[in-house]
C-alpha cells in the first residue's frame, strides 16, 4: 500500500515536470535519490550545495588605510630650515657674536697698548735730558747741573770738580774700577780713583772710577743718598742707580 503511494507521488511529480511547472529549477535532490537508490519522497538529509552560492563566496581581507589628504600631509610637515652660508641660523648668529667679541678685544688691546707706549715715552722723556756725548775727556759740556740745597754735597774735593747727578745702569757707566765701603765719602772715593779722569759715588756706599765721561744727566733730586762715612746732613753720595759724578780739574795732572 505504501509502495503504491510512493509510486503515485513519483508519477505525479514526473507528470508535473512534463507539464513544465517546475522546468525552471532542476531537482538536484531527485538526482541524488536516484544515485543512492532511495525511493522518491524520502529525504536522507543530504543536499547538493551550489559552488556559486553566497555561503561559498571567499571574502578577501583588506587592510585599513587611513585616507589622508596629500595637502594635509604637506601642511603637517615642518617647513625646511633656512640656512645662511650653509650654517644653521643659530650657529651663524653664534659665530658672528664670537667674531664681534674678538674684533672688540683686538681694538681694546691696540688702544690701551698705544696709550701705554705713549705714556712710557713721556715718562722716559721727563727722566732723561739727553746731552751730546763728548768726543774725549776734555770736551764735556760747559754747563753743569747743580743740585738743590737738599742734595748738595757741602764738600770740596781737591783737584776734582763736581759735575752733577747722572744715570747709571746694571752695566755700570763708570765701569773701569769700583769698590764698596760702608764708611764711604767723596774724598775717599777720589783717593781710590786717583789714576782715572772721573769718579762717582752711588747709593751712599759705592765708588766707581772711569776714563770716560757719563752719558745721561739726571735731575739732581735723584742723588739723595747720604754718604755712609759722613754726617747725615753734610754730604751726598749718589742714589739708587744714580751717580754723584766728579771730573778731574784741567791742568791738575
Amino acid at each position: 500500500m505504501d509502495n503504491r503511494r510512493h509510486a503515485k507521488f513519483y508519477l505525479g511529480q514526473r507528470d508535473d515536470q512534463k507539464q513544465g511547472l517546475d522546468s525552471a529549477a532542476p531537482d538536484f535532490n531527485a538526482d541524488l535519490h536516484q544515485q543512492n537508490d532511495y525511493p522518491p519522497g524520502i529525504d536522507d538529509g543530504l543536499h547538493v550545495v551550489q559552488d556559486h552560492g553566497p555561503e561559498n563566496i571567499i571574502y578577501l581581507q583588506k587592510r585599513d588605510q587611513a585616507l589622508v589628504d596629500e595637502s594635509l600631509k604637506s601642511q603637517a610637515l615642518p617647513p625646511p630650515e633656512k640656512r645662511i652660508y650653509g650654517l644653521r641660523r643659530a650657529t651663524f648668529i653664534f659665530t658672528c657674536i664670537l667674531a664681534l667679541i674678538f674684533i672688540l678685544y683686538i681694538c681694546i688691546v691696540g688702544v690701551f697698548g698705544s696709550l701705554i707706549t705713549n705714556q712710557a715715552a713721556k715718562i722716559s722723556d721727563l727722566r732723561k735730558q739727553t746731552l751730546d756725548r763728548p768726543s774725549d775727556s776734555t770736551n764735556l759740556p760747559q754747563t753743569t747741573l747743580t743740585a738743590p740745597l737738599a742734595t748738595a754735597t757741602w764738600v770740596k774735593v781737591a783737584d776734582w770738580e763736581f759735575i752733577g747727578c747722572w744715570e747709571d745702569d746694571s752695566s755700570r757707566v763708570f765701569g773701569d774700577s769700583d769698590k764698596e765701603d760702608t764708611a764711604l765719602t767723596n774724598r775717599a772715593c777720589a783717593n781710590f780713583c786717583d789714576s782715572f779722569e772721573y769718579f762717582g759715588t752711588e747709593f751712599g756706599a759705592q765708588c766707581y772710577c772711569s776714563k770716560t765721561p757719563p752719558k745721561t744727566v739726571a735731575p739732581p733730586w735723584n742723588c739723595n743718598s747720604h754718604c755712609g762715612g759722613a754726617d747725615l746732613t753734610s754730604e751726598i753720595c749718589g742714589g739708587f742707580f744714580f751717580l754723584s759724578a766728579w771730573r778731574r780739574n784741567n791742568g791738575t795732572r
